[in-house]
């Protein structure tokens, strides 16, 4: 147990190599998880942006961290965004729906990806697997843009924010397609 915590608080040194933190970090909570609740402002309207091949676009964090969350027994996935960056990339919140749930059934078709948009939404970034582990992650998941972080990553978790995360999502109505 003592291991487990030691892996789920602290601060993970620039440079190191996302995959570690996938299999030291998110894989032993993604292998006991049911649904996944994600905060991030930008992540849906920098995804879709990827996946419609926008030129310069090179988010690659969301492609990464739910490309490996298919491949987990994770059931359901809610991504809960700002749908003000989608239409500053003049696309419409149902196009980006469709890019994004359209890459996720192509990955696992059992996995549910529920995408929930507010058009003002907060700027903080949070990740919770079921209602047990919360993260706070301070570039969402952007963070994983690169193989290699390129800031320390502080990672801390938290039962009373995985709670919270949850809510929050669900607080959100998910955008039917």
């Amino acid at each position: 147990m003592a291991d487990l915590l030691e892996k789920w608080h602290g601060f993970i040194p620039k440079g190191t190599n996302r995959e570690s933190i996938w299999n030291q970090r998110f894989a032993p909570l993604a292998a006991q998880t049911r649904s996944v609740y994600i905060l991030d402002h930008y992540a849906a309207a920098n995804f879709a942006d990827e996946l419609r091949g926008a030129p310069g676009s090179s988010i690659k964090g969301p492609a990464w961290f739910l490309g490996h969350l298919a491949r987990t027994k994770v059931k359901r996935i809610h991504l809960a965004c700002s749908s003000q960056p989608i239409e500053q990339k003049n696309m419409t919140v149902a196009q980006a729906s469709e890019l994004l749930t359209r890459w996720m059934r192509d990955r696992n078709p059992r996995i549910e990806l529920r995408l929930h948009f507010e058009r003002y939404f907060d700027h903080g970034r949070r990740v919770a697997f079921d209602g047990w582990a919360g993260f706070g992650i301070h570039n969402g998941l952007a963070t994983f843009d690169h193989p290699e972080l390129t800031e320390m990553l502080e990672l801390h978790a938290d039962a009373p924010l995985a709670q919270a995360v949850a809510a929050e999502v669900l607080r959100i109505s998910p955008f039917m397609t």
